[in-house]
């Protein structure tokens, strides 16, 4: 009852869908039970249904590189349009071990912050796992990562593209994404 009466601003100052859907995610996000997802068309293309080729997990508090999706990726160029040049493999740019730093230009500690609270989860570990599994999505796009080689870092940041693709998410993944059950 108390969360519901704290929110009740906050809805009324959603001035559309996408803050409503956002406001009931982060009230449910309250219930602090994983069992409790808050799923809909409009949340889904705010937090985005494609993904960059790579798996993380948060190791020591670091968004670090577990899995490599695809072998090769066509190299890309921002612009107006997209820009299409020769494939490229991926182990090339990035490598399992390497720490993200930053996701579109926004520190990966803050943009953890931002998701962690639309999401319900029992724990701080099914919190951190829910919210790294969607830390790198966004629309089908060019995602810019800073990244520091290797697993200790070494405090150099070095910035890849890759693009952002629907295909590279699991079917487990992106099934509840494609319906809104809001």
């Amino acid at each position: 009852n108390q969360i519901l009466a704290e929110m009740i601003p906050e809805f009324e100052q959603a001035s559309n869908a996408e803050e409503y859907h956002l406001t009931v995610a982060k009230m449910v996000s309250h219930l602090h039970d994983a069992h409790a997802v808050v799923s809909s068309e409009t949340l889904s293309n705010y937090f985005g249904l494609a993904s960059p080729p790579v798996r993380c997990r948060l190791i020591e508090d670091k968004v670090v590189v577990t899995e490599i999706i695809a072998d090769t990726e066509t190299s890309l160029e921002e612009g107006d349009a997209i820009k299409i040049g020769d494939p490229i493999k991926i182990g090339n740019l990035i490598k399992i071990g390497d720490i993200i730093t930053s996701i579109d230009g926004i520190d990966v500690k803050e943009k953890f912050k931002e998701l962690s609270q639309y999401y319900s989860a029992s724990t701080q570990a099914s919190l951190e796992h829910f919210v790294v599994q969607g830390i790198l999505d966004g629309a089908e796009s060019i995602a810019t990562l800073g990244i520091e080689t290797g697993s200790t870092g070494g405090g150099k940041t070095k910035f890849i593209k890759l693009a952002r693709r629907i295909k590279y998410k699991s079917p487990e993944e992106s099934k509840d994404e494609s319906t809104d059950k809001s």
